[in-house]
């Protein structure tokens, strides 16, 4: 197990410093500034525990899991965080939400429209990175909303996908489909 752990140490910290660079080399510096872009990371939750089939808590695994989920985007100017409506999706969001505080927490309805739901967020400029936290089959949907874009929808109970969709100030979105380093079980 502590093999496990530390290759999953050293996959997340690889992780970390692709996504510093790849934050860098699109806007050049942090900045929160609405001319920079919006950046959205969309990523499902954490694994949850067996039994409770409607709104499980997250298992050990899926602490850790979101721990380093906001390990991972410590120094990112995060903005807004969504998530849905469960439990698990908020159990994800907490430690991200600890770190940074004066981030917006919204929720959202899984169950919506969600290429309105998606629609709605590209029309709110923030200038700085959206977290939406959801559930597997809501992700791939919800992203297509956001870069018009085809995206491999993701499978039941994955839980290593990253999603990143870049929006420059001139509307242009980019799409980058990562796993998180973690494999899911």
């Amino acid at each position: 197990m502590r093999m496990i752990g530390n290759v999953f140490v050293r996959t997340l910290l690889a992780g970390v410093c692709l996504l510093s660079l790849a934050g860098c080399a699109s806007t050049g510096s942090k900045t929160t500034s609405a001319s920079a872009g919006t950046h959205f990371i969309l990523v499902p939750h954490a694994e949850v525990e067996p039994g409770d089939l409607d709104d499980p808590h997250l298992s050990a695994a899926g602490q850790h899991r979101a721990q380093a989920l906001a390990t991972l985007l410590a120094d990112v100017s995060l903005t807004t965080l969504y998530h849905d409506e469960f439990r698990r999706t908020r159990e994800t969001a907490t430690p991200t939400l600890a770190m940074h505080p004066s981030a917006m927490a919204n929720q959202y309805f899984s169950r919506g429209p969600l290429d309105e739901t998606a629609r709605q967020w590209r029309q709110q400029p923030t200038g700085g990175t959206v977290l939406v936290i959801g559930e597997a089959d809501t992700l791939a949907p919800l992203a297509r909303g956001l870069c018009a874009c085809p995206v491999t929808p993701l499978r039941a109970g994955e839980s290593d996908r990253l999603i990143r969709i870049d929006i420059n100030a001139a509307g242009h979105a980019s799409l980058r489909d990562n796993h998180d380093g973690a494999p899911s079980p």
